[in-house]
Protein backbone atom coordinates (compact mmCIF):
# COMPACT_ATOMS: atom_id res chain seq x y z
CA UNK A 1 0.00 0.00 0.00
CA UNK A 2 1.19 3.58 -0.64
CA UNK A 3 2.13 5.77 2.30
CA UNK A 4 0.50 9.20 1.90
CA UNK A 5 0.94 11.98 4.44
CA UNK A 6 -2.39 13.41 5.62
CA UNK A 7 -1.43 16.95 4.57
CA UNK A 8 -0.88 15.93 0.94
CA UNK A 9 -3.45 17.20 -1.61
CA UNK A 10 -4.40 14.70 -4.32
CA UNK A 11 -7.03 15.61 -6.90
CA UNK A 12 -8.10 14.26 -10.28
CA UNK A 13 -7.34 11.01 -12.07
CA UNK A 14 -4.35 10.02 -9.94
CA UNK A 15 -3.04 6.43 -9.94
CA UNK A 16 -0.59 5.53 -7.17
CA UNK A 17 1.37 2.26 -7.14
CA UNK A 18 2.45 0.08 -4.28
CA UNK A 19 5.15 1.20 -1.82
CA UNK A 20 4.88 4.79 -3.05
CA UNK A 21 5.58 7.43 -0.39
CA UNK A 22 4.11 10.91 -0.67
CA UNK A 23 5.42 13.44 1.84
CA UNK A 24 3.78 16.31 3.69
CA UNK A 25 2.30 19.29 1.83
CA UNK A 26 2.78 17.63 -1.54
CA UNK A 27 0.23 18.59 -4.23
CA UNK A 28 -0.74 16.19 -7.04
CA UNK A 29 -3.45 17.33 -9.46
CA UNK A 30 -4.49 16.03 -12.86
CA UNK A 31 -4.02 12.89 -14.91
CA UNK A 32 -1.06 11.52 -12.96
CA UNK A 33 0.40 8.02 -12.68
CA UNK A 34 3.02 7.27 -10.05
CA UNK A 35 4.47 3.76 -10.30
CA UNK A 36 5.70 1.37 -7.61
CA UNK A 37 8.39 2.34 -5.16
CA UNK A 38 8.65 6.04 -6.00
CA UNK A 39 9.27 8.44 -3.09
CA UNK A 40 8.04 12.04 -3.25
CA UNK A 41 9.27 14.32 -0.51
CA UNK A 42 7.91 17.47 1.16
CA UNK A 43 6.21 20.21 -0.80
CA UNK A 44 6.60 18.80 -4.31
CA UNK A 45 3.94 19.81 -6.86
CA UNK A 46 2.89 17.56 -9.76
CA UNK A 47 0.38 18.91 -12.28
CA UNK A 48 -1.42 17.84 -15.45
CA UNK A 49 -0.54 14.85 -17.62
CA UNK A 50 2.38 13.16 -15.88
CA UNK A 51 3.67 9.57 -15.79
CA UNK A 52 6.38 8.79 -13.23
CA UNK A 53 7.97 5.34 -13.36
CA UNK A 54 9.25 3.01 -10.66
CA UNK A 55 11.75 3.62 -7.85
CA UNK A 56 12.29 7.32 -8.41
CA UNK A 57 13.26 9.61 -5.54
CA UNK A 58 11.90 13.13 -5.89
CA UNK A 59 13.28 15.67 -3.43
CA UNK A 60 11.56 18.53 -1.63
CA UNK A 61 9.81 21.31 -3.56
CA UNK A 62 10.35 19.91 -7.05
CA UNK A 63 7.83 21.10 -9.65
CA UNK A 64 6.77 18.60 -12.34
CA UNK A 65 4.28 19.35 -15.12
CA UNK A 66 3.95 23.10 -14.65
CA UNK A 67 2.97 25.28 -17.62
CA UNK A 68 5.66 25.89 -20.24
CA UNK A 69 7.46 29.22 -20.20
CA UNK A 70 6.55 29.86 -23.83
CA UNK A 71 4.77 33.02 -24.93
CA UNK A 72 2.80 31.06 -27.54
CA UNK A 73 1.23 28.86 -24.85
CA UNK A 74 -2.31 30.01 -23.99
CA UNK A 75 -3.41 27.36 -21.48
CA UNK A 76 -4.44 24.65 -23.93
CA UNK A 77 -4.28 20.90 -23.16
CA UNK A 78 -0.86 19.38 -23.97
CA UNK A 79 0.95 16.05 -24.00
CA UNK A 80 2.64 14.22 -21.15
CA UNK A 81 5.64 14.64 -18.96
CA UNK A 82 7.17 11.16 -18.88
CA UNK A 83 9.75 10.18 -16.28
CA UNK A 84 11.34 6.73 -16.37
CA UNK A 85 12.67 4.52 -13.59
CA UNK A 86 15.37 4.89 -10.96
CA UNK A 87 15.89 8.64 -11.24
CA UNK A 88 16.99 10.97 -8.45
CA UNK A 89 15.35 14.38 -8.83
CA UNK A 90 16.64 16.72 -6.15
CA UNK A 91 15.11 19.71 -4.42
CA UNK A 92 13.76 22.64 -6.45
CA UNK A 93 14.12 20.86 -9.81
CA UNK A 94 11.58 22.07 -12.39
CA UNK A 95 10.30 19.94 -15.28
CA UNK A 96 7.73 21.66 -17.51
CA UNK A 97 5.02 20.14 -19.66
CA UNK A 98 5.20 20.28 -23.48
CA UNK A 99 3.56 22.92 -25.64
CA UNK A 100 1.29 20.68 -27.71
CA UNK A 101 -0.71 17.46 -27.54
CA UNK A 102 1.67 15.85 -30.04
CA UNK A 103 4.79 16.45 -27.95
CA UNK A 104 6.22 15.24 -24.62
CA UNK A 105 8.80 16.31 -22.09
CA UNK A 106 10.86 13.22 -21.27
CA UNK A 107 13.33 12.07 -18.61
CA UNK A 108 14.81 8.60 -19.18
CA UNK A 109 16.07 6.10 -16.60
CA UNK A 110 18.69 6.34 -13.85
CA UNK A 111 19.33 10.06 -14.22
CA UNK A 112 20.51 12.46 -11.52
CA UNK A 113 19.00 15.94 -11.66
CA UNK A 114 20.76 17.99 -9.00
CA UNK A 115 19.42 20.98 -7.05
CA UNK A 116 17.69 23.64 -9.09
CA UNK A 117 18.20 22.11 -12.52
CA UNK A 118 15.54 22.94 -15.12
CA UNK A 119 14.12 20.84 -17.96
CA UNK A 120 12.01 23.09 -20.18
CA UNK A 121 8.97 22.25 -22.28
CA UNK A 122 9.37 19.57 -24.96
CA UNK A 123 12.94 18.73 -23.86
CA UNK A 124 14.25 15.16 -23.98
CA UNK A 125 16.76 13.77 -21.47
CA UNK A 126 18.13 10.27 -22.10
CA UNK A 127 19.27 7.55 -19.71
CA UNK A 128 22.01 7.92 -17.07
CA UNK A 129 22.30 11.66 -17.62
CA UNK A 130 23.65 13.95 -14.90
CA UNK A 131 22.46 17.56 -14.66
CA UNK A 132 24.51 19.36 -12.03
CA UNK A 133 23.13 22.20 -9.86
CA UNK A 134 21.25 24.88 -11.81
CA UNK A 135 21.88 23.38 -15.23
CA UNK A 136 19.22 24.91 -17.50
CA UNK A 137 17.85 23.11 -20.55
CA UNK A 138 15.91 25.21 -23.05
CA UNK A 139 12.75 24.15 -24.84
CA UNK A 140 12.97 21.31 -27.37
CA UNK A 141 16.58 20.63 -26.34
CA UNK A 142 17.97 17.08 -26.23
CA UNK A 143 20.54 15.57 -23.86
CA UNK A 144 21.45 12.06 -24.94
CA UNK A 145 22.38 8.98 -22.89
CA UNK A 146 25.29 9.20 -20.50
CA UNK A 147 25.94 12.93 -20.93
CA UNK A 148 27.28 14.96 -17.99
CA UNK A 149 26.07 18.56 -17.86
CA UNK A 150 27.93 20.62 -15.28
CA UNK A 151 26.66 23.43 -13.04
CA UNK A 152 25.22 26.71 -14.25
CA UNK A 153 25.20 25.92 -17.96
CA UNK A 154 22.62 27.30 -20.37
CA UNK A 155 21.50 25.04 -23.21
CA UNK A 156 19.78 26.99 -26.00
CA UNK A 157 16.41 25.76 -27.23
CA UNK A 158 16.53 23.12 -30.01
CA UNK A 159 20.18 22.35 -29.16
CA UNK A 160 21.57 18.84 -28.52
CA UNK A 161 24.27 17.28 -26.36
CA UNK A 162 25.42 13.92 -27.72
CA UNK A 163 25.92 10.64 -25.90
CA UNK A 164 28.64 10.50 -23.24
CA UNK A 165 29.68 14.11 -23.79
CA UNK A 166 30.70 16.30 -20.85
CA UNK A 167 30.09 20.04 -20.70
CA UNK A 168 32.04 22.20 -18.26
CA UNK A 169 30.51 24.54 -15.71
CA UNK A 170 29.27 28.01 -16.72
CA UNK A 171 29.19 27.09 -20.40
CA UNK A 172 26.91 28.76 -22.93
CA UNK A 173 25.69 26.19 -25.44
CA UNK A 174 24.20 27.58 -28.64
CA UNK A 175 25.25 24.80 -31.02
CA UNK A 176 25.19 21.00 -30.76
CA UNK A 177 27.88 19.32 -28.66
CA UNK A 178 28.99 16.17 -30.52
CA UNK A 179 28.94 12.81 -28.73
CA UNK A 180 31.93 11.58 -26.71
CA UNK A 181 33.51 15.04 -26.46
CA UNK A 182 34.48 17.54 -23.76
CA UNK A 183 33.25 21.10 -24.25
CA UNK A 184 33.53 24.30 -22.23
CA UNK A 185 33.28 28.05 -22.68
CA UNK A 186 31.01 30.92 -23.67
CA UNK A 187 30.15 29.93 -26.29
CA UNK A 188 31.14 26.32 -25.66
CA UNK A 189 33.97 24.86 -27.75
CA UNK A 190 35.03 21.24 -28.05
CA UNK A 191 38.40 20.80 -26.36
CA UNK A 192 38.91 17.06 -26.69
CA UNK A 193 37.45 13.62 -26.15
CA UNK A 194 35.81 12.56 -22.90
CA UNK A 195 38.42 9.82 -22.49
CA UNK A 196 38.02 9.35 -18.74
CA UNK A 197 34.24 9.19 -19.02
CA UNK A 198 34.42 6.72 -21.90
CA UNK A 199 36.83 4.50 -19.98
CA UNK A 200 34.51 4.51 -16.98
CA UNK A 201 31.59 3.60 -19.25
CA UNK A 202 33.43 0.54 -20.52
CA UNK A 203 34.54 1.72 -23.96
CA UNK A 204 37.56 -0.30 -25.10
CA UNK A 205 40.93 1.20 -25.99
CA UNK A 206 40.23 0.41 -29.64
CA UNK A 207 36.89 2.22 -29.50
CA UNK A 208 38.38 5.25 -27.74
CA UNK A 209 41.22 5.54 -30.24
CA UNK A 210 38.78 5.27 -33.14
CA UNK A 211 36.69 8.08 -31.66
CA UNK A 212 39.83 10.23 -31.30
CA UNK A 213 40.75 9.61 -34.93
CA UNK A 214 37.26 10.62 -36.04
CA UNK A 215 37.47 13.92 -34.20
CA UNK A 216 40.92 14.68 -35.55
CA UNK A 217 39.38 14.41 -39.01
CA UNK A 218 36.36 16.49 -38.02
CA UNK A 219 38.20 19.29 -36.22
CA UNK A 220 41.80 19.21 -37.47
CA UNK A 221 41.60 18.46 -41.17
CA UNK A 222 40.95 20.66 -44.18
CA UNK A 223 37.48 19.16 -44.68
CA UNK A 224 34.32 21.04 -43.86
CA UNK A 225 32.37 19.57 -40.94
CA UNK A 226 29.90 17.86 -43.27
CA UNK A 227 32.65 16.54 -45.54
CA UNK A 228 34.48 15.17 -42.49
CA UNK A 229 31.32 13.48 -41.23
CA UNK A 230 31.10 11.64 -44.55
CA UNK A 231 34.85 10.96 -44.70
CA UNK A 232 34.93 9.07 -41.39
CA UNK A 233 32.34 6.66 -42.80
CA UNK A 234 34.70 5.89 -45.68
CA UNK A 235 37.64 5.31 -43.32
CA UNK A 236 35.68 3.24 -40.78
CA UNK A 237 32.91 1.52 -42.75
CA UNK A 238 30.25 -0.55 -40.96
CA UNK A 239 31.19 0.80 -37.52
CA UNK A 240 28.13 1.67 -35.43
CA UNK A 241 29.89 4.25 -33.24
CA UNK A 242 31.34 6.06 -36.26
CA UNK A 243 27.98 5.95 -38.03
CA UNK A 244 26.34 7.49 -34.96
CA UNK A 245 28.91 10.32 -34.86
CA UNK A 246 28.40 10.99 -38.56
CA UNK A 247 24.60 10.89 -38.33
CA UNK A 248 24.63 13.23 -35.32
CA UNK A 249 26.66 15.83 -37.23
CA UNK A 250 24.79 15.53 -40.52
CA UNK A 251 21.41 15.85 -38.77
CA UNK A 252 22.36 19.01 -36.87
CA UNK A 253 19.99 21.94 -37.33
CA UNK A 254 21.91 24.51 -35.29
CA UNK A 255 25.41 23.46 -36.34
CA UNK A 256 28.21 21.83 -34.37
CA UNK A 257 30.22 23.59 -31.67
CA UNK A 258 33.62 24.75 -32.89
CA UNK A 259 36.79 22.99 -31.83
CA UNK A 260 39.51 24.66 -29.78
CA UNK A 261 42.83 23.71 -31.35
CA UNK A 262 45.47 22.31 -29.04
CA UNK A 263 48.25 19.72 -29.03
CA UNK A 264 47.41 16.41 -30.67
CA UNK A 265 46.00 13.83 -28.27
CA UNK A 266 48.08 10.68 -27.98
CA UNK A 267 46.83 7.27 -29.02
CA UNK A 268 46.13 5.01 -26.04
CA UNK A 269 47.95 1.71 -25.75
Amino acid sequence: MPKIHPTAIIEGNVSIGSEVEIGPYTTIKGNVTICDGTIIETGTCIYGNVIIGESNKIGPYAIIGADPQDLKYKGEETGFVRIGNGNVIREFVTIHKPTSKESETVIGNNCLLMVGSHVAHDAKVGNEVVLVNNALLGGFSIVEDGAFVSALIGLHQHTRIGKHAIVGALSKITQDIPPFTMAVGTPAEVVGINSIGLRRRGFTVEQRNKIKECYKIIYRSEYTIRQAAQKILEIFPNDEIVKYISDFILSSKRGIAKGLRREEESIEM
